[in-house]
């Protein structure tokens, strides 16, 4: 995954998302999981206590994770995605 923070292309790291709508419950639970993996070392380094996180899948199939101050824009959402 492709990972970006404040602006700063860090480079390519293994990270794994895991969603499973069955965690809900209907307990305010996470339905999906981020684990860091190689990039664990990176995010204890730092605070982002107040920072925004934005997963996207890139038209080509890649993934990209940024952290960020700022607040992300609206989605937009490929009319082929849509449900």
């Amino acid at each position: 995954m492709h990972v970006r923070i404040d602006g700063t292309r860090l480079g390519t790291f293994s990270l794994t998302v895991d969603h499973n709508e069955q965690r809900i419950a209907n307990q305010n639970n996470a339905p999906t999981w981020l684990n860091w993996s190689s990039f664990v070392g990176n995010i204890k380094a730092s605070d982002y206590t107040d920072r925004y996180l934005l997963l996207e899948q890139l038209a080509g199939g890649s993934f990209r994770l940024t952290i960020s101050r700022s607040e992300p824009g609206p989605a937009v959402i490929p009319p082929a995605a849509r449900v």
